[in-house]
Parts: structure tokens; C-alpha cells; sequence
């Protein structure tokens, strides 16, 4: 901390999460981690398959593994149990290429698309886009 501002030393992606009642403000790096058919994690209770940081830690990039729907989101250690992973979930719009969350009370986003394996997915989220090739 550097008056008053965060200071982030190192490229990378990061959270920021805010949870006023227990006077906490978290900023810390973030993993993006896969599930659904598509991914080695066909859960949310076992997530272990993330995006992977580019060497300039710029950009985020998952190769879908199998056929089938996916689902990501971002997880950081102050989450802790207090939020869940529907809540934190992002997903590619795929007519614009925007990287959006999913809203409370949304469908589920891209639900009947079906990601083919060796597809590439890239996120930007600096630009918040995604550059998606197969």
C-alpha cells in the first residue's frame, strides 16, 4: 500500500473481493478454473483444470479437453466458503466475444452449446474479450 492506493507489483490477473460485515478487502491472484463435460472437471466440487497465464501474464488460455458444455470461474483464498462459485462465474458471449459474469438469477449462459476438445480459449481481461479458436 502506497498512499492510500494497492500497489500490484506483478503482471497477472487478480480478484478483488469486498465483504463489508466481516471488514475484509482481499486483492490476490487469481486462478480460473474449468468444469462441465468439456473439462477433466466435470464438477464444481472438483475443480483442476484452470486457464493458464501467458509468460507476460497478460492473457488466460484453456484447450477444451472434451466434448461437451463448460463452465469457468475465479477463485482466490479469501473467497473461503462465503462465496459461491455460481456467483463468481464468467462466460463468453459468444455472438460479441465479450467476457461477461453471470448475474443472479440468469440461466445458465451457453448451456446447450457444445465446446469441441483441442478448441483454444482466450481471455483478455484487461479487454474484457475472449479470442476463441478451433
Amino acid at each position: 500500500e502506497e498512499s492510500g492506493y494497492a500497489v500490484i507489483e506483478q503482471a497477472g490477473t487478480y480478484a478483488v473481493y469486498v465483504n463489508l460485515g466481516k471488514r475484509i478487502v482481499a486483492i490476490q491472484p487469481a486462478t480460473i478454473y474449468t468444469y462441465g463435460t468439456a473439462s477433466s472437471s466435470t464438477s464444481d466440487a472438483n475443480v483442476n483444470s484452470p486457464f493458464v497465464a501467458s509468460a507476460d501474464g497478460k492473457t488466460l488460455t484453456y484447450t477444451v479437453e472434451n466434448e461437451g458444455s463448460l463452465r469457468f470461474h475465479p477463485d482466490i483464498e479469501a473467497f473461503g466458503s462465503d462465496v459461491s462459485r455460481w456467483k463468481r462465474e464468467y462466460y463468453v458471449d459468444l455472438t460479441t466475444l465479450d467476457i461477461r459474469q453471470r448475474l443472479e438469477g440468469e440461466d445458465e449462459p451457453n448451456k446447450d452449446y457444445v465446446w469441441k476438445p483441442g478448441t483454444v480459449i482466450e481471455l483478455n481481461f484487461k479487454t474484457m474479450k475472449a479470442t476463441i479458436t478451433e
